[in-house]
């Protein structure tokens, strides 16, 4: 859903970091994640503050909060939140809807069939 609201300015004790290419944050030793498709070039960056056992992480441009994780008291640590992670079916569902916008073309089937027995990734 677009946000429409108008961007508020970061509190004192929020730090801006910058967004890793695997959508993580490193803070106090450790990574915490943000949901996937928020890195966007070498220069994304959030406010990150920590709040009463938590890490919380806002977007820059909105103000808006992306995530809450609790604060993990160890190094070394990534801390994920599952639905920061990308679907692992999504493939399945692409696959249907092509086979619908193709009119369930044998042909095209057969080939789908074989690219997944031979390359399951894709």
């Amino acid at each position: 859903m677009p946000y429409h609201g108008t961007p508020q300015p970061p509190q004192e004790e929020m730090r801006e970091y910058h967004v890793r290419k695997d959508n993580t944050v490193q803070y106090r030793g450790n990574y915490y994640s943000l949901p996937c498709g928020t890195y966007r070039s070498g220069q994304t960056t959030v406010w990150l503050q920590e709040t009463e056992g938590n890490v919380e992480l806002y977007n820059k441009d909105t103000g808006k909060l992306i995530c809450r994780h609790a604060l993990c008291t160890r190094k070394g640590r990534t801390v994920y939140d599952d639905s920061h992670r990308k679907p692992r079916n999504a493939g399945v569902k692409i696959a249907e809807r092509i086979l619908v916008h193709v009119s369930g073309n044998r042909e095209v089937a057969m080939w789908m069939d074989n690219l997944k027995r031979r390359k399951e990734r894709y």
